[in-house]
């Protein structure tokens, strides 16, 4: 196996944790949008998102972190509204 194909493996199973753990935070989601509903709250909290990003300012990352929280924030905050 060349070293391409071996760092595309590692990349896979880290993949693969990222898809199980996107689909916890999913179901956690749910649970958020029964409980903000139950006390009649905004489905948007700018200032958790913005806690959550903060996390990210010492990583060499971060602006990449930062985009993708983004459309994180973004598909959970759709997960929450009725259609």
């Amino acid at each position: 196996m060349d070293k391409i194909t071996e760092i595309r493996n590692e990349i896979d199973k880290v993949d693969e944790s990222i898809k199980d753990l996107l689909g916890k935070r999913f179901e956690l989601v749910k649970q958020v949008k029964e409980a903000k509903r139950e006390a009649n709250y905004d489905v948007e909290d700018i200032n958790r998102e913005l806690d959550i990003l903060a996390c990210f300012n010492d990583s060499q990352y971060h602006k990449q972190l930062v985009k993708i929280y983004s459309k994180i924030f973004e598909v959970c905050k759709e997960m929450q509204v009725d259609k």
